[in-house]
């Protein structure tokens, strides 16, 4: 009598064989940590507070994930996080599962999925496994390589408030910094775009707190890990709270 044990080629599954005749098959549970390439696979993360269903057209809804038409949406995902010409299963909610093959070079466009698909899962060889759930800490961090904000996590950008923003006070015949310094919390994929906003209105200047003043804002250095932000020069007759908003996007 021989009694075997037949693993699947990538190791998720098995059986055990006696004298060659299958008897029991078994799936292993311990499954390699972020096998799952695409980020925010499940939507938890929506920094911009807008769903898919709502985005326009060629923009981003929750992170990541970039409306396609009415009823689709994708995921590009960047160079560099995927085996060149390698076969991937791609799965989830609302997804037909299917092997795809990466391109050879350059960034990867999936296939148009539903904008009702969740838990999408794209990883490597030919099996689809259960849908992996990272820490949402993890997930907040790989979703600002490619987009941050000032705002807190909840607020839409645009929304009128201070809470969260970058705040500078200049005491009065006291000149501005020349230049303040954001450092940002992840490097991003490239130098990323500076959207400002106002916390007390709807334009893009740095908002002077009780006083219904503006300042336009000045952006310079911009680099993959910070940015350099100011009001335009004054020397201000009294003190002044000052303060602003920021997006940084380097989506792809």
């Amino acid at each position: 009598m021989t009694i075997s044990i037949v693993s699947s080629g990538d190791g998720t599954t098995g059986s055990i064989q006696l004298n060659g005749t299958s008897v029991s098959t078994f799936t292993n549970s311990g499954m390699p940590f972020m096998r799952n390439i695409l980020i925010n696979g499940d939507m938890r993360i929506n920094q911009r507070v807008v769903t898919i269903a709502a985005a326009a057209n060629g923009t981003y809804g929750p992170d990541r994930w970039k409306k396609v038409d009415a009823g689709n949406m994708t995921q590009i995902v960047e160079s560099g996080n995927f085996k060149p010409s390698t076969i991937y299963t791609l799965s989830g909610t609302n997804v037909t599962t299917q092997q795809i093959t990466s391109p050879a070079s350059g960034h990867w466009t999936l296939p148009n999925m539903s904008i009702t698909a969740t838990k999408v899962q794209l990883e490597e060889g030919s099996i689809a496994t259960p849908f992996e759930l990272r820490p949402i800490g993890l997930e907040l961090i790989m979703c600002q390589r490619y987009y941050e904000k000032s705002y807190n996590d909840a607020e839409a950008p645009g929304t009128i408030t201070s809470a969260g923003g970058y705040h500078m006070t200049v005491g009065a015949a006291t000149p501005w910094p020349s230049t303040a310094t954001v450092q940002f919390r992840v490097v991003k994929r490239i130098s990323p775009t500076i959207t400002t906003y106002n916390p007390f209105a709807a334009n893009s200047a740095w908002g002077d707190e009780g006083r219904n003043q503006d300042f336009s804002s000045n952006i310079s250095l911009v680099n993959d890990s910070s940015m350099r932000i100011y009001p335009a020069p004054e020397i201000p007759s009294t003190t002044r709270h000052l303060h602003i908003h920021w997006v940084a996007n380097a989506e792809i």
